[in-house]
């Protein structure tokens, strides 16, 4: 018996070995390369380059968004105030009710939230004690940008009217982070409350595709497609320039806005814009750090990788830092 442990212990000792000898030659943990080599399998973000898929998209986007079943398991997500498209993430222990995260999901203004996203803002919930508030905006091809920010100012709106929430952190990943970050020049712009914090995961924010830093990234992404994405741009944008802030919030103000957080990876697309960004705050002395990890593909948050729990943790420290609303 004794023998058998001391086996088992000294096995998992060579697995642990290995694991760390692993990620110093590659730049990353042997689970993020598991997963770098599973999403070239199960694209999450797929072109509308045939009538078929664009009718079918279209078709899907004018549906009303159901929470799917087995995100209904978790016994967490409930409608905020009995809304249809806004959603709430309750932690196993509220230990700060007034405190609330307005979570912008991604998904190239095409796609709903996925399991990976449900999965993030319970982990958010319940590390945090805070609720997590979830607005479901209106997607591409039947809805546009202006839809959106219509709907998620709406839902702003109800949160700061809410007389039981003293802080908001905005936060979002991908198309939803650059949705975030124009919302916020917009709430600025209108002399509203702004959230105390915001954060930014491999943020979408440039939907011009115009770096050409991302060509050189391109054959290491897994995940996204510069096409692709500018295929979906056009579409959210509706005629607005590609340029405008509204849909490309690199391109406007950000003095006065919040302390912001950006995480991203080097081999992911959308990082040189990040960068860029990071650069102009600079530049211009706005609040903005980046954190930066080596080797990590769009959205590596959403994933059960190390990498992401380390992301997380440093997240956390950020955002728990709240000044409460004026």
């Amino acid at each position: 018996m004794q023998s058998r442990r001391s086996f088992i212990m000294g096995f998992m000792f060579a697995i642990s070995i290995i694991e760390k000898y692993t990620a110093f030659i590659n730049q990353r943990s042997l689970r993020a390369q598991l997963v770098n080599q599973i999403l070239p399998l199960i694209p999450v973000i797929r072109p509308l380059n045939t009538n078929r898929k664009f009718q079918q998209a279209m078709q899907n986007s004018k549906l009303p968004y159901q929470v799917p079943r087995w995100i209904q398991c978790l016994g967490s997500v409930h409608q905020y105030h009995g809304q249809s498209a806004i959603f709430e993430i309750v932690p196993h222990y509220v230990q700060a009710a007034n405190h609330v995260i307005f979570y912008l999901h991604g998904g190239a203004y095409l796609n709903p939230p996925t399991l990976q996203h449900y999965q993030l803002l319970t982990k958010l919930a319940n590390q945090t004690g805070w609720r997590v508030i979830m607005p479901v905006y209106p997607k591409t091809p039947a809805y546009h940008a202006r839809d959106a920010h219509a709907m998620v100012m709406d839902a702003y709106q109800q949160l700061l009217n809410d007389d039981t929430i003293d802080s908001i952190t905005l936060m979002g990943d991908s198309a939803g982070a650059g949705l975030g970050l124009a919302l916020m020049q917009r709430i600025r712009d209108q002399k509203m409350q702004l959230p105390a914090k915001a954060v930014l995961i491999s943020p979408y924010l440039d939907i011009s595709n115009s770096n050409q830093q991302m060509r050189n990234i391109q054959p290491r992404d897994p995940m996204l497609n510069i096409a692709t994405l500018a295929q979906l741009g056009l579409l959210y944008a509706d005629g607005i320039s590609v340029k405008d802030p509204l849909v490309s919030p690199i391109y406007g103000d950000a003095t006065g806005l919040p302390a912001i957080l950006m995480v991203t990876g080097t081999d992911d697309i959308l990082s040189p814009d990040a960068m860029r960004f990071q650069k102009m705050a600079v530049s211009h002395h706005w609040e903005v750090t980046t954190i930066r990890y080596q080797a990590m593909n769009h959205d590596f948050m959403l994933f059960p990788i190390p990498e992401a729990r380390d992301a997380l943790h440093r997240v956390i420290q950020f955002i728990q830092k709240v000044s409460l609303r004026a």
